[in-house]
């Protein structure tokens, strides 16, 4: 009985070192990226009868770096993911509602 307890409790711990990163981590660069690029196809998902790639392009571009870097230390896992998931940018921006601390 004492094996089958210290058993549970062993693949308790592995479970727990190998979930993956918290709700209320911050995101890392690849998933700011990834949100950045949403974004941008939601700002545009409007745009019809036109090339869009030069205007994804200058959106990206305006967006830059900051975003990437406000997304990084001001956002959390559980925020990127609800934004990610949203299809219109209100609701996006509504993800942010909560705080990382």
């Amino acid at each position: 009985m004492r094996n089958a307890g210290l058993l549970v409790l062993l693949i308790e711990l592995l479970a727990a070192c190998h979930s993956g990163p918290a709700d209320t981590d911050p995101p890392d660069r690849e998933q700011c990226e990834q949100l950045r690029s949403h974004v941008v196809d939601i700002r545009l998902a409007d745009a019809t009868g036109i090339d869009i790639r030069p205007h994804r392009e200058a959106l990206q571009q305006a967006l830059g770096e900051s975003f990437l870097a406000d997304c990084m230390s001001s956002m959390t896992n559980a925020q990127v993911t609800c934004a990610l998931a949203s299809t219109e940018i209100d609701a996006s921006a509504a993800c942010r509602g909560g705080s990382r601390n």
